[in-house]
Formats: C-alpha cells, structure tokens, sequence
C-alpha cells in the first residue's frame, strides 16, 4: 500500500505493547510508569525498583555455571524438525529489574524473555531448527555504567551464551549448517561467537550468515577479525548483515555514534552502498507480539538507504511522529525498536535464500571464505617463480588460489585469436575469478605498481572481497607516501619488507597465526 495508512497510528498503542521490551536491548534508560502503557510488560518503576524477585546480583553471584544439558535452561530447544539449517538465537535485553544480570530464577523475566524471542522467531522457523538459550544478560540498569565498568557484566551474559553455544557444538549440531541471529544486545553477542569460535575453519564453513541487527558491525571488530566479514550482496554465505535505522534528519545516537563507522547492508536493495531503495521493494512490514502473532502487516510502508559517513540505515516515507523511539535515551527519529520489524518478510526471505545458496553450494562450500586471487605481473621468469613462492604458501594453509599464470589464459596460449579476441578472453576470465574469489593478493611492487594488478584490486573491492598486498621493493609514489592512497585504502594489511625472503617469512609466520 502506498502513502501512510491511518492504521499505523491505531496500531502504536498494540506497538507500544508488544515491542517494547524487545526494543530496550542494549539501551541506557529508565522507564517510569508514565512512559508505558502496560507496566507488566515492559518493566515499570515498580517493577523496577523492586528486588523481591531476583534480587541484587553481584559479580560472584553471577558467576555460577549454567547446566545447558537441562532443557529447562533453553527457551528454544532443537524446535523444528526436517530444516535444512540450525538457528542459535539470542535475545535482547528484557531485564528492567534492580540487578546487573539477570536472575535465571526469575520466572516473569524468562517470560518476557520467551515473549521477545517469539517476536523475531517468524523471520527464521519456517527455514530453521531453532535454538535459544535463556542467559543471566546485561540487565538496563547496566547501561547507566561506563564502557570499562559495564564491561564485566557483558562477560558474564556471554559467558553464559559461550557455554550454550559449546553445549550445541557438542551435543545438538552434527555438522549441520548454523545461523546465528540475535538483536540489539543479542546482535553484540552474535560478534562475541564469532571472535570466540569461528576463526575455526571447520566451524566457519558451517557458518550460513550472521543476522546481527540493531548493534552496529564496526571498522575496528572487522580489522580485527578476519572471520567477522560485513555481508556485500542478497547471497553472500558466512556474512554479517547489520543494520540500525533512523529517520534522515538524525546524525547520532548511542548505538551508532557521530564517530563510529559501521558495516551496513540495505534489506531492501541488499547494496552496501547510498543507493536509495524504493519502498515498492519492500514485501511487507510485521508487527508482532509476545506470542509471536502478527498484529498488524504493510505492504510498502517504506524505502531506505545507507549514510555512507556512519553506515547507518536511512528510512524514507513514515514519520517519527508514527514510529517514536519510546527510549528517554535515543533521540526523536531513532528507529532502532522497529530495526527487523520494518523489513520483516524481506529478512524472512532473505534467510530461505541463504540457507539455499549454501545448500547449492555443496562441496563447494568447504573452500568458502578460502579462495583468493592472486593479482601480480607475471612477464618475467623471476616474477613467475616469485609469485609461484608466495603461492605455495597460501595454498599450504589451507587457501585455494587462482594463479593467472598458472590457472588462466596467457595470450600466446591464444594463437590464431584477434588481439581483440585475446583482450577479451583474458580480461573476462580474469573477472570471472575475482568475483568468485574471497580474497585477492596483490604484489604492489614498483614506484606504480603493475596496471592489471591495480584494475584486480579495484575490481576486487569495489564488490566486497577482502584485499591484501605486499610490498618488497623501497620504490614509492613520493618521498613520504609508500603507496597511492588509493591503492593502499583498498588493503586490510599490506605486507612489507625490502627483504623479499623476510617478506615471505613475515607472511608465513602471521598466517600460523591469522586467518585472511
């Protein structure tokens, strides 16, 4: 439906109800009874300030283990039979009472914990066997710390979600595909699994795609992490999509800050960079309650794009006054409770799709992640044997490397072409393997390093692939700049040594120890 229907303000009040509690994952607030229409819900003042039921929990106290052995400490155990893929779910922050962590003795919490959990669930039951530990989270009152402070109390929810996750590994999985999925503070610890566990080849290669919406996926955890890789298309397997949305005139908030630059996917166009998607593009937006029942759905209601400067979700066509933040924390036009609920049937489809690919994929799928594209000149024997060195190497750990000189075309292997012809040739499969590819090695070598290996490196950034060079040689663009750039902005690490077999050393030794 096109323009906005009066029955999105009718169905504010059912929001209100239904959301709320899912929305305050992660958000630094206090919600007296004036700020919400149903206490039991979304954790009143009085509700609040009351330590009858859990209790004031203090570090120690929360550090008892949990037994994941017992079903009873799973709001979602193995829930769904004969699905192609395994869901671990993780919920956003219920807890409003008077404690750092969560009491898994309070049974209203583990309720509203539950009902969070349905609320999402429709993006992923038809297509997923389900998993959902209940874990002592990060309560609200957490938020009011500093980072360093709060900090502890993060470790002890993700120690819990660790433990789970372990049990599953162990116990549930069997080798069986994996989709992690949580919002808000279950979004932060989706990234905490992936620094944790996937680093792992093995483990990685199970990995459909991370939905970590509403906590933004930033620069500083994808340099750090090579496994943490921000999703560039709808297809992609073993990817991070991330967003959070705000209204266009907003140029902040405490989840997506002024200075921080987040990896964004749009969950309409599924492009990572401004292009507007329309909101024809969009299948229908769900609002749903505590059962997981859908209270109300719209087609079209809206469009979106990304701000390329903070990598956050732009979203055209409402108006904050319909879809107000509720939180004293975040600023008119923060849309964050709404994050999933706008995109609803977009995701759901999105998920199916995925878990497709990755079903097609096959075989194929054990070398995900691991192909690279080794971008170098190659008109010289030395270059040759050279390239083959580094090759080795790669290829030694695991990766599956395209080597042009070895693997593709070389133009007099084309004799009886037209200079055209073997112009084209070369150049399309040359494409063909970049865009295959996870990763491209470039040799950066020379005052302007070699044209062809410059277009690679382009092409291979331009659609999201994770770049790398090295560089042996002292010849630089000008006195007090290694490389142009250009060139060195496309590289997550540049390897550098004017020693070429220190070079290779260096390499070897960081890839004992890192993964690309």
């Amino acid at each position: 439906m096109h323009g906005l229907k009066k029955e999105n303000k009718r169905i504010t009040f059912i929001l209100l109800i239904s959301i709320i509690s899912l929305a305050l994952s992660g958000c630094n607030i206090n919600i007296s009874q004036n700020n919400t229409p149903d206490q039991g819900i979304t954790g009143s003042s009085d509700t609040a300030g009351s330590s009858d039921t859990a209790g004031s929990s203090d570090v120690a106290d929360s550090l008892d283990a949990v037994d994941y052995s017992d079903e009873n400490n799973w709001a979602y155990f193995g829930i769904g039979e004969d699905k192609a893929a395994d869901l671990f779910l993780i919920c956003p922050t219920v807890d409003m009472n008077d404690e750092y962590n969560m009491s898994l003795d309070d049974e209203t919490t583990k309720q509203k914990f539950t009902g969070a959990l349905n609320m999402e669930r429709g993006i992923y039951e038809d297509s997923t066997r389900m998993y959902a530990p209940f874990y002592k989270q990060a309560a609200m009152k957490v938020y009011d710390l500093d980072s360093d402070e709060r900090e502890q109390y993060m470790q002890i929810a993700y120690s819990d979600i660790s433990t789970a996750f372990n049990y599953y590994l162990e116990n549930e999985n069997e080798g069986r595909p994996i989709i992690l999925a949580g919002f808000s503070q279950g979004a932060d610890m989706c990234y905490r699994l992936l620094e944790e566990y996937f680093g792992n080849d093995e483990l990685y290669n199970r990995l459909v795609a991370v939905y970590a919406i509403g906590w933004p996926c930033t620069e500083e955890l994808v340099d750090r992490y090579p496994q943490i890789k921000p999703a560039a298309s709808a297809d992609d397997i073993g990817t991070v999509i991330s967003f959070d949305c705000e209204a266009e005139d907003v140029t902040g908030t405490f989840i997506c800050p002024e200075n921080v630059k987040a990896f964004t996917i749009n969950p309409l166009n599924w492009k990572t960079d401004s292009t507007a998607a329309d909101r024809s593009l969009n299948e229908g937006a769900c609002f749903t309650e505590y059962s997981g029942a859908i209270v109300s759905e719209t087609d079209e209601l809206c469009g979106c794009y990304i701000d390329e400067k903070r990598g956050v979700l732009k979203v055209t066509d409402i108006s904050p006054k319909d879809y107000p933040a509720h939180l004293k924390l975040l600023p008119e036009g923060a849309y964050h409770i709404y994050d999933y609920q706008f995109f609803y049937r977009n995701l759901q489809e999105n998920v199916a799709n995925r878990i497709d690919i990755f079903k097609d994929s096959g075989s194929d799928k054990a070398a995900s992640g691991n192909r690279i594209y080794f971008a170098a000149p190659l008109f010289s024997e030395a270059e040759r044997e050279y390239n083959q060195k580094i090759v080795n190497i790669l290829e030694s750990h695991g990766y599956e490397v395209f080597l042009p000189q070895r693997d593709g075309f070389l133009a007099p292997e084309l004799e009886g072409k037209t200079e055209e012809e073997k112009t084209e040739i070369i150049f399309q499969k040359d494409k063909e393997e970049i865009l295959k590819s996870d990763i491209v090695f470039a040799l950066l070598d020379g005052r302007v390093p070699d044209e062809g290996a410059c277009i690679e490196l382009g092409i291979a950034y331009a659609n999201g692939k994770r770049c790398y060079g090295f560089k042996s040689d002292a010849r630089s663009v000008e006195a007090d700049m290694d490389l142009n750039p250009m060139i060195a902005g496309c590289c997550t690490k540049i390897f550098y040594n004017l020693d070429g077999e220190e070079l290779v050393r260096s390499l070897e030794d960081y890839l004992e120890h890192n993964r690309l």
